[in-house]
């Protein structure tokens, strides 16, 4: 249901063609008619990242300038949302979220997935926007969550429904956000920018506090859950002493009937960030988990899936140094083999009690330029 779109890319495809399936995801979420959370809302599509979900800093600008030109065309109220980030932080795509919501835009962007605190990337680094962590399904922080002083709210970003599979990440826990403010916007046509953000962080449930010691809070359409803990300070946020709750160990997963344990370990070069993976159904069943960037040198991941055929794919933007391991229910069905030359792929089918290997293959090096990443 998009009513404008534009490919900045140059890939040369439609702008309404996806073939990295992560844009569509997010519009789902946030506007798609059977899973949507604002269901009548009018879509803009703006294609900034290729089909392997990397884009450049110009692209990246142009894409936030092109939405804002937009807005301002149509004379409609409007909302942002970016479920990208740099590689570290950039004045420029700050500049131009700031752009934005001195048009009177609300933009709501990803804190990204690197499970720290850090206030390095970008937009989630811009104050002006609002950042958005992601929860569990526990309603507790999601282990690869990004948090501390530049995350503002936190929303469902595990396993998310979508017409294309369930997806995990702050990336698809921001389009929950964008369309609260979506809604909020429809109900007060009137209000700037930053008093949606106000109302929405007032608005949000108070869940805990992170490994920081800030407040998290779950972004609702309630209103009035709780009113926020005085004083706050410059985010909206309250320092505070309580420790984060301990996670139950990964060892403790058991999974249930027909489900398969899936088992990923990653050994990292210097670049851990360039790594990403993906793991996809080959039946009907609708399975999508993926991750990355590496968020340091090893990496492991945990979780139950449907037994029945799959495709893993790990992809690292140039030459990698190190090693990977797949198992499923303990049994190895894909590794490096004491190398990894940048793409590889394996098939493999698995039942509850055992798996078996079908293909493997690999590729050579990519090379896409620096600079956006999905989540």
């Amino acid at each position: 249901n998009s009513y404008c779109h534009s490919d900045l890319t140059g890939e040369g495809d439609s702008p309404l063609t996806d073939g990295n399936g992560h844009g569509t995801r997010v519009a789902d979420i946030a506007c798609g008619a059977t899973y949507g959370v604002a269901k009548n809302c009018k879509l803009c599509s703006v294609k900034i990242m290729n089909e392997s979900g990397w884009d450049t800093i110009e692209i990246f600008e142009n894409g936030i300038d092109f939405a804002v030109e937009n807005c301002a065309t149509v004379g409609a109220k409007c909302v942002i949302n970016i479920s990208m980030h740099t590689s570290s932080f950039n004045a420029d795509v700050n500049e131009a979220v700031l752009r934005a919501v001195n048009m009177g835009i609300v933009v709501v962007v990803e804190a990204a997935n690197w499970n720290n605190a850090n206030c390095d990337l970008s937009p989630a680094s811009s104050g002006n926007a609002i950042t958005v962590g992601a929860t569990d399904r526990t309603d507790g922080r999601w282990g690869y969550s990004n948090y501390g002083s530049c995350v503002n709210v936190y929303a469902p970003g595990t396993d998310i429904v979508t017409n294309l599979g369930p997806a995990s990440g702050t990336g698809y826990a921001s389009p929950h956000v964008a369309a609260i403010a979506a809604g909020i916007l429809a109900a007060y046509p009137t209000l700037t920018p930053q008093q949606v953000k106000n109302k929405i962080i007032d608005d949000a449930s108070i869940i805990g506090t992170d490994p920081t010691g800030f407040e998290m809070r779950l972004a609702n359409t309630a209103g009035d859950c709780n009113r926020p803990t005085p004083p706050p300070n410059a985010m909206g946020q309250t320092p505070t002493t309580s420790p984060a709750p301990t996670p139950p160990p990964t060892s403790e997963l058991q999974c249930g009937t027909g489900e398969v344990k899936f088992e990923l370990e990653i050994s990292n070069d210097d670049f851990p960030e360039g790594t990403t993976w993906v793991l996809y159904s080959r039946d009907a069943n609708g399975e999508y988990y993926d991750g990355g960037p590496g968020l340091d040198n090893y990496t492991s991941e945990l979780f139950c899936i449907l037994g029945g055929r799959y495709s893993f794919e790990i992809d690292h933007f140039g030459e990698f140094i190190g090693t990977y391991t797949i198992k499923a229910n303990g049994n190895l069905v894909g590794s490096s083999e004491g190398g990894f030359e940048s793409y590889e792929e394996t098939d493999f089918v698995c039942d509850d009690v055992e798996c078996c290997v079908t293909t493997q293959s690999s590729a050579a090096a990519n090379s896409y330029g620096l600079v956006g990443q999905k989540d």
